[in-house]
């Protein structure tokens, strides 16, 4: 889980010190913040997979990245639990590559590269400390090379879904990740139809419970060896395919779908909100907050803040163009006097009582 997120100079997040719990969510006007900061965390990411060049060059180059377009250096900074240890991750980036990097785990130096050094890398401990020098491209992190941080980087999940995706039909082979947006829907349920049938039958349980006209959810196969989605409603003989399946039911069982991923453990949502009807908030945070993952999600709806917690709730803002962010103080206290105004949280939001307001 991450513990604690510290940002220089990336897009609006000019100096940002952020403590993240096991849920967390961002509220805040449009244009302050909020997608920059869900957008960081998945940069970090993807650090373990592809050249960090690339990563900069598909959000426009380290030019339109970086704070104020300026020469300045962007670092990132992460505290986190790695197989129940507290673990420090660094790394700072200029327009010429990675400037530094550092890996620390229950306070063992795990990989340290500094400007016109080879990269020292710890290969084995038994009885005295043992490095090895590599010598890595400029835009190479070093990260790739320690299998247990990269594995835990490459489960974090973000996830913007997007219904056009959804409706269509796609490859019956085995895959149980989920697409940035949904894309692969009918492809990961199938799988999980066939390879984890528990938890298949969980979410069309999830489902059920909060569309109860739902009967059953297929994954038909078609003759070219291709799935989709199906629904069958009570009463009804024969499926609505994905085509007819309504733009909230499908965002719906893609969030449940994210959720019961075994791959995942930290994932972020933009807007989980839209498409979706009120009354199913609450269910949603529901299934959110009782996953076993960290969860960070990003809304405009004060519907959905009604069913959070204040504790949970993160106010992003703007000020002199740089993001801001604050929590709600003595939540307890105001959960009390929401109570004797008669008053949600979400209510107190939208009239203007914790700021992160237009």
């Amino acid at each position: 889980m991450i513990k604690k997120l510290k940002i220089k100079y990336y897009r609006s997040l000019k100096d940002l010190e952020l403590e993240l719990d096991k849920f967390n969510v961002l509220i805040g006007p449009n244009a302050s913040g909020k997608s920059n900061l869900l957008d960081c965390l998945a940069f970090i990411s993807e650090l373990t997979t592809d050249n960090v060049y690339r990563d900069l060059d598909t959000r426009g180059g380290y030019e339109r990245v970086v704070f104020g377009g300026r020469k300045v250096t962007i670092e990132l900074s992460l505290e986190f639990m790695l197989e129940n240890k507290v673990s420090e991750f660094f790394i700072s980036l200029s327009e010429n590559g990675i400037v530094e990097e550092e890996l620390s785990i229950a306070g063992e130096k795990i990989i340290e590269r500094h400007p016109g050094e080879m990269a020292k890398m710890l290969v084995s401990a038994p009885s005295e400390t043992k490095y090895e020098q590599r010598q890595l491209g400029g835009w190479d992190s070093a990260i790739k090379e320690y299998p247990e941080f990269r594995d835990y980087l490459t489960a974090w999940r973000s996830y913007n879904f997007m219904t056009s995706d959804m409706r269509r039909k796609d490859s019956a082979k085995k895959n149980l990740v989920l697409e940035k947006t949904g894309g692969n829907l009918a492809q990961v349920l199938l799988s999980l139809h066939n390879e984890r049938p528990r938890t298949f039958d969980k979410i069309e349980e999830i489902l059920r419970q909060a569309i109860p006209q739902i009967d059953e959810l297929l994954t038909p196969l078609t003759e070219e060896g291709d799935t989709y989605i199906a629904i069958r409603e009570k009463g009804f003989d024969s499926p609505f395919n994905y085509f007819q399946v309504s733009d909230g039911t499908l965002k719906l069982l893609a969030y449940i779908t994210a959720i019961a991923s075994e791959e995942a453990n930290v994932i972020c949502f933009e807007e989980p909100e839209n498409f979706i009807h009120p009354r199913l908030f609450e269910l949603l945070v529901e299934v959110l907050k009782g996953s076993d993952k960290q969860i960070i999600l990003s809304t405009h709806s004060p519907y959905l803040v009604d069913f959070v917690e204040p504790k949970d709730v993160i106010i992003v803002e703007k000020k002199n163009n740089a993001t801001v962010i604050s929590r709600i103080k003595e939540g307890d206290k105001l959960k009390e006097r929401l109570a004797e105004l008669g008053l949600a949280l979400g209510e107190y939001w939208y009239g203007g009582g914790l700021g992160g307001n237009p």
